[in-house]
């Protein structure tokens, strides 16, 4: 799926705003693809949010389900 040995070999891509709907919608910023998986993601906060409040939300949004449902199913479809 990812060829770790060839990185150059990979296909990379960045997408802002990406939107995930389950029970809830939830609005990614920017998501990190390899070869179609969703590898990471990154959340930017104002500067009037404190870094640790932005660290908390990110640390509270990997627990959910919509979360992770996103990126179990981002593997399943890209292969």
């Amino acid at each position: 799926m990812i060829d770790w040995q060839n990185p150059e070999a990979n296909d990379f891509a960045i997408a802002e705003g990406v939107t995930v709907k389950g029970e809830l919608k939830k609005r990614l910023v920017i998501v990190l693809y390899v070869n179609g998986i969703s590898l990471g993601v990154i959340e930017l906060k104002r500067s009037s949010v404190s870094v640790s409040e932005g660290i908390s939300q990110n640390l509270d949004n990997q627990k959910k389900p919509l979360f992770k449902t996103f990126f179990h199913h981002a593997v399943g479809d890209s292969g």
